[in-house]
């Protein structure tokens, strides 16, 4: 992938076959094996309409993927959904932590140093 990062560190594609290659590229890391400590975030999906998220979801049983929409009708059959009101941040950190099977953040942060 060397050569693809643009200055602010995004990737950049110049065609449509450039862009799956990529796309697939990135599928194949997720799905390695012993590749298993990963998060993938599709945030704000509120027009699934508008691209075919399948598409970008790794194909193995390891890792966590998590879709935000404000849409209900987002969640598709065979996946959870959990509805969230506004939350403080620390909460919001625990709900993150917790959906990737990460102890309470308060056991992440040393104590009495």
């Amino acid at each position: 992938m060397r050569g693809k990062l643009d200055a602010k560190g995004c990737f950049t594609v110049t065609s449509e076959p450039e862009e799956q290659h990529l796309v697939n590229a990135i599928k194949e890391w997720f799905s390695a094996p012993g590749n298993t400590s990963w998060l993938l975030v599709f945030d704000n999906l509120d027009n699934p309409n508008l691209v075919d998220i399948e598409e970008y979801i790794p194909l193995c049983n390891h890792g966590t993927v998590i879709i935000t929409s404000r849409r209900r009708e987002c969640i598709q059959q065979g996946r959870r959904g959990l509805e969230v009101q506004e939350m403080h941040h620390m909460e919001s950190i625990q709900l993150l932590l917790s959906a990737c099977s990460i102890p309470r953040f308060e056991d992440l942060v040393p104590r009495g140093r």
